[in-house]
């Protein structure tokens, strides 16, 4: 994990707040949202891009940046 690449995936406050939901998701996604949740798989990229009112493509790409900084573990399931 190289310090600037960190820096620069939480250099904007979406991405900072993606960061804190996902620490705490009971605290910060609806109880239905949850209804499936593994702590092993996380939360669905749908899921934080509708919190974060953005589009699905755009969190993926910022969950990929935080990803390759060592910042968070990505996970798959399905599609």
């Amino acid at each position: 994990m190289e310090l600037l690449q960190v820096i620069k995936s939480l250099s904007n406050q979406t991405r900072l707040n993606i960061l804190t939901w996902l620490k705490d998701p009971f605290a910060y996604f609806p109880e239905e949202e949850l209804a499936d949740y593994k702590s092993s798989l996380g939360i669905c990229v749908s899921d934080i891009a509708k919190k974060a009112e953005m589009s699905i493509p755009t969190v993926s790409v910022y969950l990929k940046n935080m990803s390759a900084a060592g910042v968070l573990e990505a996970t798959r399931k399905d599609q």
